[in-house]
């Protein structure tokens, strides 16, 4: 088969992929760049579906004498494609319900960082009651002055986010610029690549307290964009550029939901285009550009459904029947990069999707709640047997994680035994793989934590929980390297060492869990002082240091009492 025949992971006639397959074969990861989806086993989300069989766990009220077949069978379509399930309980938050929890930090609502996040507003940044006019007068477009910008864009944040067509970018920017320019959304889009641009190296130190590089650029490009969202339907690919680009930004400027905005936004425009009559005459940098925006536009969203409860717009699905993008060649650190960051998030949705359906919370968390005691025995029964229909699930989630990771090229595959990363981009690939690893175990350790006294924990249950520390410690040592730094992933990393932190602290207040997390104390002691710099009043980070420092002075008590 010739590698430009792209053969749709939802066809009929797609190849059967074997376990000994499952490995990518001669192809490896580097395939990815030039080989249809339907051909790299370890990364089709069609593959996953085969290799891991759709099994509801069992519920406390499921019918005993309903044929097991009959229960398992899902109703309609409802797994047909991988997406992170509404209401379920992985969110940072939800470890607030756990009364293990609330004895160590007190009672938080379970929408905490919801109702920060939501109260964040920047629309006064923007001078939204000023014309356009006046506002572009004001910036500063010397070519002296944008240049270094442009270079800047094309040297740190693009090879993050490959949205923008680096050849033919100049003359675009030369073409809107000119004395009579249009307020469309190529002006947005080259509005938004100086104001990335603005924001530098990202590894230059944070100082939260001055304000946001590149903010003029991006204001006027943001109003531009929601004029063009709501009465453009033009077939160009600019508008849905601009709003990933804006949605970019506000990830690196720590606000979540407005990034979340931008990234539906852009869903609503990517899945218009990709269904218009027009889509089968669009040549093939077009198509490929398209390809790269949804997959960028995924990972944003799905970032954001991972943490807060909020609507979907759809391209969880539509992504299913997309291939993943061709970048550079098969030395090109940075495609290579990209593509393994879009093939673990899609993983990770698999794991949301596989193991943290809303329905499973009261059996995997029997303390959550308030009507069943930790001691009640029916409760622990439950709970056993529900991780007992789930332990198959657990291995095959594991084993998958462990062939994305042999399959990644040396290039770009991270030394685990380290918990230094190289650079940043390396550091999102540890943690992205850190986290994986820890809400697949997470709920053996939860229920770990609710174990009677004077009884061994069942095989699987102690391996998982350890597991589950050892990730939990991998992420946060990994994850404060990066905090001194501002990234497109510093407000989900805060959030992550604090979920991390409660989860090793339940670990340390339980007597059969305490020798895996000997270090709690340096470990709570030093990640809040890592996230002082982002802590701007009133803000989540705020939030999370507060938690974690009344986190340490309680488990001060909780481990002088066990010596």
């Amino acid at each position: 088969m010739e590698t430009d025949e792209q053969v749709s992971p939802q066809s009929s006639h797609a190849p059967v992929i074997s376990e000994q397959g499952v490995a990518l074969g001669e192809l490896g990861f580097a395939g990815m760049l030039s080989t249809p989806e339907a051909l790299m086993p370890a990364f089709s989300p069609n593959t996953w579906r085969q290799l891991l069989p759709v099994v509801r766990p069992r519920q406390s009220h499921d019918d005993p004498d309903l044929p097991a077949r009959a229960r398992d069978v899902p109703s309609g379509n409802e797994e047909a494609y991988i997406t992170i399930p509404v209401g379920h309980h992985t969110t940072t938050s939800s470890l607030f319900s756990l009364q293990s929890i609330r004895n160590l930090v007190g009672y938080y609502p379970p929408s905490l960082f919801y109702d920060i996040e939501s109260s964040q507003s920047f629309s006064s940044q923007l001078e939204l009651d000023q014309g356009l006019s006046p506002l572009l007068a004001r910036l500063d477009l010397d070519r002296e002055s944008t240049t270094p910008l442009v270079s800047n864009f094309f040297s740190y944040i693009h090879p993050k986010f490959p949205v923008v067509d680096q050849e033919s970018f100049p003359e675009l920017f030369e073409r809107t610029f000119r004395v009579d320019c249009n307020y469309d959304a190529d002006l947005a889009v080259c509005l938004l690549v100086l104001a990335l641009g603005e924001l530098g190296s990202t590894e230059s130190a944070v100082d939260p307290s001055q304000d946001m590089p590149g903010m003029s650029y991006f204001g006027l490009a943001y109003r531009i964009l929601m004029m063009q969202w709501a009465a453009s339907f033009s077939p160009s690919l600019s508008l849905p550029t601009g709003l990933i680009l804006a949605g970019v930004y506000l990830c690196f400027k720590a606000q979540p939901l407005a990034a979340w905005k931008m990234a539906c936004m852009a869903s609503n425009s990517l899945q218009l285009l990709a269904q218009q009559p027009t889509a089968d005459v669009r040549n093939a940098n077009e198509n490929e550009m398209l390809s790269r925006l949804c997959w960028t536009c995924f990972v944003i969203e799905c970032d954001s459904l991972s943490e807060f409860h909020l609507p979907r717009s759809g391209i969880e699905v539509a992504i299913d029947r997309m291939y993943f993008p061709r970048l550079g060649n098969h030395t090109d650190r940075d495609g290579l990069m990209f593509l393994a960051l879009c093939s673990i998030r899609r993983l990770l949705n698999r794991i949301h999707n596989a193991v943290y359906a809303s329905g499973t919370k009261e059996a995997l968390s029997p303390s959550s709640s308030p009507t069943l005691p930790i001691s009640d025995p029916t409760g622990q029964q439950s709970a056993l047997s529900v991780l007992m229909s789930l332990e198959g699930v657990f291995g095959e989630l594991e084993r998958q994680l462990d062939v994305w990771y042999d399959s990644l090229p040396d290039i770009i595959k991270p030394d685990l035994s380290t918990t230094v990363p190289q650079d940043t981009q390396d550091a999102w690939l540890r943690l992205r793989y850190w986290s994986a690893k820890h809400i697949i175990s997470r709920p053996s350790l939860i229920y770990a934590t609710t174990w009677p006294d004077g009884h061994g924990l069942p095989g699987f249950v102690a391996r998982y929980s350890a597991m589950c520390t050892e990730s939990s410690r991998n992420y946060i040592k990994t994850g404060v390297y990066t905090l001194d730094k501002r990234t497109h992933y510093s407000w989900m990393t805060i959030q992550a060492c604090l979920s991390n932190s409660l989860i090793l602290s339940m670990a340390a207040t339980t007597p059969k869990l305490q020798h895996l997390v000997p270090d709690i104390d340096s470990i709570l002691r030093e990640t809040p002082d890592r996230i002082q710099p982002w802590a701007s009043r009133d803000s989540s980070a705020e939030a999370v240091g507060l938690i974690l420092r009344t986190l340490h002075h309680k488990m001060k008590f909780y481990t002088s009492k066990a010596r």
